[in-house]
């Protein structure tokens, strides 16, 4: 038997007069854990370019399960929706970032039934825009990971140990430890100077503290660890169709081929190591070919447009370090940015803002403020020309 919705009303001034805005997380995703916020000063960029116009936007981040199955993650979303009164809007407007955009595909299938509510139905009438961001349409590689037996439990040991009182101790003292660490010159500026600051500054010892209850979600449902492989997003795409009546718009990233050289690993601190060995290990894992699940092809008129925008070709191999950029590729596709996975929504270091965070991957992509502003002002100029229709 499906789960049925239950709604909580919520009282909102001229609600039929407002167009909300939900941007999505997506695998992993959070709306805030630690200090850091999944979409780093998105909320306010957007709002600055909306609030130009005369419409009405409100901007509301989504509260999902993080490794949860695509069904039980668009169900998060709609129950999100329903919370806001979304489906009395004037509008509604969808942003997902990487699994996030899946969320918003599969609750706006059409005929779709997730509970055994018709919210649904009523949610998709009032959409107008559904935007994916490094939106792995056509599955990652980096997935199949988790599919074979040692990847399959490894989250799920974390999992229980970290709900032992035990080895939350360890925890705690390792992150004291590390934090202590990172005042050192060797570790100042590194990755781990920005997980012990970010994530493990508030940490304690109680099973209800968001860190623990993040792993505990994680142990609990891993169903998108399976389907975001290209084998079952191949199942996803057969099922799932658009709406005719909804703008389905789709931006896309590539970040520079790794360099195996010397130079590209000089040891210029921890931070440079740590961050470049990441990016080179799952652009490996990313570029890992599925031959009998392809990705679309780059029609003529793209592969003209970007060629104006990259300095490096876009094959199969190229990638933004978790989701190959063909992949990407979805209905009405805007633009593409050299950028890897996680610049997109804030999470590089922009010398415009003092608390801004460090990047999690030096994938040479350099992406910059100008960029992020560019990137979201175009977003926002979307929903306002489909606003206004």
């Amino acid at each position: 038997m499906k789960p049925k919705t239950r709604i909580r009303k919520t009282s909102q001034k001229n609600l039929d007069k407002t167009h909300q805005v939900y941007l999505v997380p997506g695998f992993f995703g959070f709306n805030k854990l630690g200090s850091i916020n999944y979409f780093n000063r998105v909320n306010e960029l957007l709002q600055s370019h909306l609030a130009k116009h005369s419409i009405n936007f409100e901007i509301i981040e989504v509260e999902t399960q993080p490794t949860s199955s695509i069904r039980q993650r668009a169900l998060s979303l709609m129950k999100a929706v329903i919370a806001r009164q979304g489906h009395k809007s004037a509008g509604l407007h969808f942003i997902g970032h990487s699994a996030g955009g899946l969320d918003i595909r599969l609750l706006l299938t059409p005929g779709v039934q997730i509970d055994e509510s018709d919210y649904e139905a009523k949610i998709a009438r009032k959409t107008k825009t559904a935007i994916t961001l490094e939106t792995p349409h056509y599955g990652t590689p980096l997935a199949n990971l988790f599919t074979d037996f040692s990847g399959r439990h490894l989250i799920f040991l974390i999992g229980l140990l970290m709900n032992s009182i035990p080895a939350r101790l360890s925890t705690l003292l390792i992150s004291k430890a590390l934090g202590l660490a990172t005042k050192s010159s060797l570790l100042k500026e590194s990755l781990v100077t920005s997980l012990s600051d970010s994530i493990f500054e508030n940490i304690d010892l109680k099973k209800s503290n968001k860190i623990w209850r993040f792993i505990e979600a994680v142990v609990q449902d891993q169903g998108a660890l399976i389907q975001l492989t290209p084998e079952a997003m191949d199942i996803f795409n057969a099922a799932v169709s658009d709406q005719s009546d909804i703008q389905y718009y789709s931006f896309i990233t590539a970040a520079p081929p790794p360099k195996f050289n010397a130079q590209s690993m000089n040891l210029r601190g921890a931070y440079n190591l740590s961050n470049r060995s990441l990016y080179l290990i799952a652009n490996l894992l990313t570029r890992r070919k599925r031959s009998n699940y392809s990705y679309p092809k780059l029609s003529p008129a793209l592969k003209k447009r970007f060629k104006q925008r990259l300095t490096f070709e876009i094959n199969s191999n190229t990638n933004d370090g978790l989701v190959p950029t063909l992949s990407q590729l979805w209905s009405q596709v805007r633009n593409i940015y050299v950028a890897d996975h996680l610049d997109v929504v804030g999470q590089f270091r922009s010398d415009q803002h003092a608390n801004s965070p460090l990047t999690w991957m030096d994938s040479g992509a350099q992406f910059s403020e100008e960029n992020f502003q560019q990137l979201w002002k175009e977003i926002a100029d979307l929903i306002i020309k489909v606003s206004n229709r």
